[in-house]
């Protein structure tokens, strides 16, 4: 690892004047579970680290008006597992959460550094991306938001500008007659990064037919992606039976996973298919 400079901002402008100032030289650190080993691996040697510890307004967790949920970036893993709010709004959240590797690791990463990092086998993320999620930026020309379909762009790559951060991320709120599931294979019930993991969010109307459907993977290829494909057979039909696993097919064949110590392409392609026909169960379950 190389020397760098660590700095600790006290105020959102301080930290936007500090990205502005060091751009591509300065990376951002939330809970440090990921930056630190990949500066120790040398994968990235920035001359200043930004610590968000000081930054206590980005760690709330509140409902955005009756609209939905507003995370703040620097919560931790553990404090969404745990909110009242979510388990009320959005437990499938929550549920995602207690899959995060260990306790002690969930009591100090974040879910913003889980989404920055964009790791192809991350579990916030296809959860995040199912339930329609968008990301609050700020930076120098002020504050956009992102919706995290455009958010992940290569293997540990986003959209974030060098003068940008990360300051929330937010969560619609669920329609009416909506189930959501998350679905996580890996070699170990704990601490391990998933193989394939699944999470689905499907509207039905009165008549049972799907209005609304998202199913994301992570596990799957360079980036947690959407099954856009697969989504679309579900829409105007009766997900049952047949169809169900029509679509889980549709699933497999959409992804583009690598094979690596963990899995053969191949084994996550039938994990793909397996894991989305049971969360898409799941889902329905709920409805």
């Amino acid at each position: 690892m190389e020397n760098f400079q660590y700095v600790e901002p006290a105020t959102i402008p301080e930290l936007l004047a500090l990205l502005a100032k060091h751009g591509e030289e300065a990376k951002v650190m939330a809970g440090g579970q990921s930056l630190i080993v990949m500066m120790r691996e040398e994968l990235v040697n920035p001359k200043v680290v930004i610590g968000l510890r000081g930054l206590p307004e980005l760690t709330g967790i509140n409902d955005r008006a009756g609209e939905g949920l507003i995370l703040g970036a620097m919560a931790t893993h553990r404090a969404v597992e745990k909110s009242g709010i979510v388990q009320e709004r959005c437990r499938v959240l929550s549920q995602m959460e207690t899959m995060v590797a260990s306790v002690q690791v969930r009591n100090k990463g974040t879910i913003g550094g889980a989404v920055c990092h964009a790791a192809p086998d991350g579990d916030p993320s296809p959860c995040l991306l199912a339930l329609g999620a968008s990301a609050i930026v700020a930076g120098s020309k002020g504050q956009r938001e992102v919706p995290l379909d455009g958010f992940f762009v290569d293997t540990f790559q986003t959209a974030l500008r060098a003068d940008e951060v990360l300051t929330a991320l937010c969560v619609p709120a669920l329609s009416p007659r909506t189930g959501a599931s998350y679905v996580k294979f890996s070699a170990r019930k704990a601490l391990d990064p998933s193989i394939v993991s699944v999470a689905v969010a499907i509207t039905l109307g009165s008549d049972g037919v799907c209005q609304e459907a998202r199913i994301a993977l992570s596990g799957a290829g360079p980036v947690p992606a959407r099954a856009k494909r697969a989504e679309g057979m579900l829409k105007g039909e009766k997900p049952q039976g047949s169809l169900i696993k029509q679509v889980a097919a549709a699933v497999a064949e959409e992804t583009k996973p690598i094979s690596d110590f963990r899995a053969s392409s191949e084994y996550r392609r039938v994990l793909a298919r397996v894991l989305s026909t049971r969360a898409i169960d799941e889902a329905l379950a709920q409805v």
